[in-house]
């Protein structure tokens, strides 16, 4: 779930799409990326926070909460390799994120091309999670500006 937190700003919710391969560098770019604000970066004073469905969490209604996240995000970042171009759910998440029209950044490693109708958005190269913050914040700087 969206992690509550009681700031002054408005929170943004992000749902990253990652293939099962990549989860673990996914959580590490939530840790990052919701603590970056909290610590004082003054993180174009918004607050974040990411949502990382993790199918080994046990519960039954994993679907519904995946459903629920998609339904309520406000930006959609997709993490591109073989597996998760190739993978159903990376594809229909892709898919409810155009059709919600929210922001949509990629990341891919190595010369992974996005798949459906996001391969024309000009995918980052992913060199590591804190580079990947970096590159999450300047896309939010450049999407949101108030």
């Amino acid at each position: 779930m969206w992690k509550n937190t009681e700031y002054l700003y408005r929170r943004h919710k992000l749902f990253i799409s990652h293939n099962s391969e990549s989860i673990n560098f996914a959580k590490k770019v939530q840790t990052l990326l919701e603590r970056s604000w909290k610590e004082g970066s003054n993180f174009i004073h918004h607050n974040v926070s990411c949502y990382v469905a993790d199918i080994e969490i046990g519960h039954q209604n994993y679907i519904e909460d995946i459903l629920h996240h998609l339904k309520h995000m406000d930006a959609f970042i997709f993490f591109s390799n073989e597996h998760s171009n190739k993978s159903s759910s990376c594809n229909q998440e892709i898919g409810y994120a155009l059709a919600r029209e929210v922001p949509i950044l990629c990341g891919k490693w190595g010369n992974s091309i996005p798949p459906a109708f996001i391969h024309t958005n000009q995918a980052f190269k992913i060199i590591n999670a804190e580079d990947t913050v970096d590159k999450i914040k300047s896309f939010f700087r450049q999407t949101y500006t108030y």
